[in-house]
């Protein structure tokens, strides 16, 4: 059995990891809250804008149900999704 250790940060009762996100405009750098729980990955629109990803590149639109609320959004796949040792190519959200 193969061993990695990864670095994250506690905040309050959230686990935070960095994730290498890719898309046309290159790579950016997320800060994404570990869920082991969650069905789907969430990204914020600031962050797909930078890495040149908008509404229009999104496949469904969806209503996202989080802690705070409901909020319009929609489903989107990102040339490379990158964190805990593992890159996953064209991941959708």
């Amino acid at each position: 059995m193969t061993r990695h250790e990864i670095s994250f940060v506690i905040d309050g009762d959230l686990i935070i990891v960095e994730v290498d996100v890719k898309g046309p405009l290159g790579p950016a750098v997320g800060r994404f809250v570990l869920d082991t729980g969650a069905v789907a990955t969430t990204m914020i629109p600031e962050l797909a804008a930078l890495i040149g990803y908008s509404a229009r590149d999104g496949f469904k639109q969806v209503k996202i149900h989080t802690a705070v609320g409901e909020e319009e959004g929609y489903l989107l796949r990102v040339a490379e999704f990158s964190t805990l040792g593992f890159a996953l190519p064209d991941f959708g959200f």
